[in-house]
């Protein structure tokens, strides 16, 4: 066996075609090498579930930002359904799940779409994700949730904007006697609920406010 081995390599068309395979190989991950990209891991924390259109046109536009990026990026994206699990037990639940999930697994960059997730890493960066950058989109003014964020967070302050708009409608129909606010229960919602009923402050002397919550 041994014997005919070897003299089935040593022909010549048979060593020409296994140094051609070699080369070929060699050249291969040459080439691959050069055309590696460099990883980066990014965490896209979501408020509520991707069955929202919202989540999706956000997902969108972080992909779209990031076309042509000198790296080889990788997405994760988390949901921590705070409108279908609104219970604090159970938030708790999802977050320490996620603490551990990516414990030995650390992110470059945290995405952070909505108050929840915000307030999360704003708890947990310290302890759990030191030293990676958090960009928010979508919570309220951070000042106004009672965060001050270090300079690892940045992000576009986004608000509310009930009293304006009151006032556009009170002008548009002047002998508007009740208004009615409906919201829902899940902390994010009750959030903005504290952001509207502080800007209709002032009308509650003129107008009749009542405060739908939960249905």
């Amino acid at each position: 066996m041994v014997e005919h081995y070897s003299r089935r390599v040593s022909k010549p068309f048979e060593v020409s075609r296994v140094v051609t395979i070699l080369v070929a190989c060699l050249l291969l991950n040459l080439t691959t090498s050069a055309q590696t990209k460099p990883v980066r891991r990014i965490l896209i924390l979501n408020e509520v579930g991707p069955s929202y259109p919202l989540i999706r046109l956000v997902d969108e536009g972080i992909r779209s930002a990031l076309t042509g990026a000198p790296y080889e990026i990788e997405f994760y994206r988390e949901y921590m359904d705070t409108v279908a699990f609104p219970d604090p037990a159970d938030q708790r639940v999802i977050r320490e799940f996620y603490l551990r999930k990516y414990a030995n697994r650390k992110p470059d960059v945290i995405i952070t779409v909505g108050s929840s997730p915000l307030h999360f890493m704003f708890d947990t960066h310290k302890t759990s994700f030191a030293g990676v950058p958090v960009v928010f989109c979508f919570p309220n003014a951070p000042s106004n949730d009672g965060l001050s964020l270090d300079t690892d967070f940045t992000g576009i302050d986004n608000d509310i904007a009930s009293g304006s708009t009151l006032a556009v409608a009170l002008r548009l129909l002047p002998d508007t006697l009740h208004v009615v606010v409906v919201s829902g229960i899940a902390p994010y919602d009750l959030r903005q609920l504290a952001r509207v009923k502080e800007q209709l402050k002032p009308y509650e002397g003129r107008l009749d406010i009542s405060y739908l919550t939960g249905l």
